[in-house]
């Protein structure tokens, strides 16, 4: 049997990227010829502000320079 027919097959080529608008956040800026940003959500209750504020910093500790909190 060939191991090749259980591997997961992943696209030969990278997606077009649609024209979009550029969109400040502060100091960050995403769409238009900007990176992708990567960006996440706390999900711990905002009524634990310890809890979040722990989540904001694993989150940036990890590389993630935009995370944004709900009320």
């Amino acid at each position: 049997m060939n191991d090749e027919s259980h591997r997961p097959q992943f696209p030969t080529r990278i997606a077009e990227r649609h024209p979009t608008r550029e969109v400040r956040i502060g100091p960050l800026r995403i769409g238009a010829q900007h990176p992708i940003l990567i960006q996440s959500m706390t999900i711990a209750d905002t009524c634990d502000t310890d809890a979040v504020v722990s989540e904001i910093r694993q989150l940036h500790e990890a590389g993630c320079p935009l995370v944004r909190v709900t009320a």
